[in-house]
């Protein structure tokens, strides 16, 4: 397990073994995410994210494992549920 503390700057990388969905993800600040899917290395996406997802995204990120989740499910479910909403399509 990898230790964090539960504030932004948070960036983590992903190998497909780790992320099948999800090559890096990267918290500038409290409420902005970044995300690169494992589809497309070149193509940045920036989400508004509620503070407590970005939270619970970096303590997420911190375990090696993931806390057994699924990241890009995690990430699909926040969008779905609006704790992350899309800013820019690319940056």
């Amino acid at each position: 397990m990898t230790t964090t503390t539960r504030t932004a700057p948070a960036y983590r990388t992903f190998s497909t073994a780790e992320s099948s969905a999800i090559h890096n993800l990267h918290i500038e600040q409290e409420g902005y995410v970044e995300v690169i899917f494992q589809s497309n290395h070149n193509r940045a996406y920036g989400f508004n994210a509620s503070v407590t997802f970005c939270e619970d995204l970096i303590d997420m990120i911190s375990y090696t494992d993931l806390r057994g989740e699924s990241l890009g499910r995690v990430i699909a479910q926040a969008r779905k549920n609006g704790d992350l909403e899309a800013i820019a399509e690319e940056i």
